[in-house]
């Protein structure tokens, strides 16, 4: 199965087209384990969240994997009788990750949320909203199908619902960052700036730098010419966000306008290596074919 992460697709689909994001797998992996009779155990994995943008929105995606074994009695096939991870990462990244286990009901909320973003992106608001009700139908106490829900009814301009969602998001998940944005944005939108301000303390206090604070200053670096500033601001960028491909790209182009081509190079081979779509990932093994070219 090769990454992609156009679309969160279901066990069909993606067994179908062989490629998904983690999610896909995972609802793949069950579903296959199932029909062999495997015990599975759904797990989130902290600390390999991503943020990206798409359409205007910015975007965060939690990572999950799935735990394999033991088989259940009665069943003639054999399996190593350690539990086995399924993940698109390699084992060694995976070995000092922490995790938790989730419920089924999570994951199936988990897979609607995404479906939730993915239309609303599209501009279907009408889609996406009957796919975050149903991520919070599959699981009540999933902040992020209420914080998806809060941004459909800020894109229709209802902040009193939107308002609603995000404070029933905070309070199942209090240091959810983005409901507690979410939240400070609508507060400020209708003047209430003394809450406004005490919502942004608290944001500041769970994060310090905003996801795309380096890579946007960055890009100011860029436009101005200041390409040695630039590098540094994408570094830094890359150290908050380890596989930003935008980033990795960025910083190819700063270090090709300081003369430095093997580290252009190095970006680009990064850039396509850490793609989560095929198109994507054509896009920039054809830039780096063309750097070589130069060469």
């Amino acid at each position: 199965i090769d990454y992609d992460s156009q679309m969160t697709r279901t066990a069909s689909q993606t067994f179908a087209a062989r490629e998904g994001n983690c999610l896909s797998l995972v609802i793949m992996a069950a579903a296959l384990a199932r029909q062999l009779g495997i015990a599975v155990t759904y797990q989130e994995v902290y600390d390999f969240d991503t943020w990206s943008r798409d359409g205007g929105f910015a975007i965060l995606s939690q990572h999950v994997n799935l735990v394999l074994g033991p088989r259940s009695p009665g069943v003639r096939l054999y399996i190593e009788s350690t539990p086995m991870i399924v993940d698109f990462l390699p084992a060694r990244q995976m070995a000092a990750a922490t995790s938790r286990p989730v419920a089924e009901q999570t994951i199936v909320a988990m897979y609607l949320n995404n479906r939730a973003a993915e239309v609303m992106v599209g501009g279907d608001l009408d889609r996406a909203y009957w796919f975050a009700r149903a991520a919070l139908e599959a699981d009540p106490g999933f902040a992020n199908a209420a914080n998806t829900l809060g941004v459909i009814y800020i894109k229709r301009n209802r902040l009193a619902p939107a308002e609603r969602a995000m404070r029933y998001a905070l309070q199942r998940e209090p240091d959810n960052v983005s409901a507690i944005s979410n939240l400070t944005g609508i507060l400020a939108d209708e003047g209430r700036t003394t809450e406004a301000q005490m919502w942004a303390r608290r944001l500041a206090q769970i994060q310090r730098h905003p996801p795309f604070y380096f890579y946007d200053r960055g890009m100011e670096a860029m436009q101005a010419g200041r390409f040695e500033d630039a590098a540094r601001l994408f570094e830094k960028a890359l150290a908050q966000r380890p596989y930003d491909v935008p980033s990795h790209f960025e910083l190819a182009l700063a270090a090709a306008h300081l003369g430095d081509m093997r580290r252009a190079r190095k970006q680009l081979e990064l850039a396509e290596k850490n793609s989560t779509t095929a198109d994507s990932r054509a896009i920039y093994a054809a830039k780096l074919r063309h750097l070589e070219s130069l060469n």
